[in-house]
């Protein structure tokens, strides 16, 4: 059995009979579309299943229901396990890709209106570059990658993790918008650590995300709403325990474990 995220791949094995289970986590455009219809042939289909990492990329593609299964991201919860760590004071943190759409732009305007918060990006800073002058925002610092085994450490110094996804959301390509149908990996690893979350109220991760209960979520473009609610948590971090407790018990339910389980599942039939 062969899990894999590329189209072509996923027809050239399937001429020798080897099973595969081709994993789709955007819309397809160019030669992947080409090659995916391709891959709807009698013969080639017999040995190709899908994995689809939200309900909502179906809506892209026209297949039997026996065909696919839907599986989110998810996390290694032993990794991602909240460590002990000196906390930044007053200071928000963002992990993650720095694309149009990802937050930063939310981010910098929120430094702009209040300077007694403070704001610690992590990503690719010859992306930020791009866009903005570090030097204008003196509230905000900004990290370049970190290793990926690393990242629980970094995170666990910080109170509130933000996600403040704009209603459209770019990957590398600049004329995808992921926003419809991504299954973000920050959102399990933030849940893992048992933080505050503050993220945009999208539609999109609402089955996992619940206001209240395990994050806050907010409209993206009140501004004032991000501020006020960053400040109201910062007076009192105590009081929001038991949101912290409901992410952590959110993300045992999106660990890689389970998630091949279910593959496996899926698999018998195949």
């Amino acid at each position: 059995l062969v899990l894999s995220r590329s189209v072509v791949a996923a027809i050239l094995l399937s001429f020798f009979n080897i099973k595969i289970f081709l994993e789709i986590h955007t819309e397809l455009k160019g030669i992947t579309k080409f090659f995916f219809k391709i891959s709807k042939l009698k013969k080639i289909s017999k040995n190709i299943k899908f994995i689809f990492i939200n309900k909502y990329l179906l809506n892209f593609f026209k297949i039997e229901k026996k065909k696919f299964i839907i599986l989110d991201d998810a996390v290694n919860t032993e990794l991602f396990k909240n460590k002990r760590s000196k906390i930044h004071k007053n200071t928000c943190a963002y992990f993650g890709s720095l694309t149009k759409g990802k937050g930063l732009e939310i981010i910098l305007e929120i430094s702009k209106l209040n300077k007694n918060i403070n704001f610690h990006i992590y990503g690719d800073l010859k992306l930020v570059f791009k866009q903005v002058d570090k030097n204008s925002y003196k509230n905000v610092k900004f990290y370049n990658h970190v290793d990926y085994y690393k990242i629980p450490k970094y995170m666990s110094r910080y109170h509130i993790l933000l996600m403040p996804y704009l209603e459209k959301v770019s990957v590398r390509s600049s004329n995808l918008d992921t926003s419809k149908y991504m299954s973000p990996l920050k959102l399990f690893e933030y849940l893992a650590m048992s933080k505050i979350i503050i993220a945009s109220k999208l539609k999109v991760y609402s089955h996992i995300l619940k206001n209240n209960y395990n994050c806050f979520l907010l409209e993206s473009n009140n501004l004032l709403s991000w501020i006020h609610l960053i400040e109201n948590i910062f007076k009192n971090i105590k009081k929001f325990e038991s949101l912290r407790k409901s992410a952590l018990k959110t993300s045992r339910k999106f660990t890689w474990d389970q998630r091949v389980e279910k593959i496996l599942f899926f698999r018998q039939n195949f």
